[in-house]
């Protein structure tokens, strides 16, 4: 587990990649600069998805697809086991290290600034 006084590790062994994009919000005006995405991150075993970030203006879902990982959110570790799933909301603010032996996989929907 990460305490406050640790800084969190460098990313390495881990790749995102756009699977879907959904940009025809104009008619909702809030979110009219938005776009909703799908996006597939595979880990490494013991790979870092860093720096610490926020989801104050990206709000999202994540399922882990597929072994086991640790989400440091707000600097304090919980484990996520496969098929799981959790929202990344305003509070939210973590990274990721995947503790697991085999490849991991998350699926990522959330909604970002174009």
């Amino acid at each position: 587990m990460i305490t406050n006084k640790q800084a969190a590790p460098e990313t390495k062994g881990v790749a995102l990649k756009l699977k879907a994009e959904l940009e025809h919000f104009s008619e909702i005006v809030i979110m009219a600069e938005r776009h909703l995405r799908r996006r597939i991150v595979t880990d490494e075993p013991g790979g870092v998805l860093c720096p610490i970030h926020d989801h104050k203006e990206m709000p999202g879902m994540v399922s882990i697809a597929q072994e086991m990982i640790i989400d440091q959110q707000n600097r304090i570790g919980k484990e996520s086991f496969q098929l799981l799933s959790w929202p990344n909301e305003e509070n939210t603010k973590h990274w990721f290290k995947h503790i697991g032996t085999i490849p991991a996989m998350e699926i990522l929907v959330d909604i970002a600034r174009k």
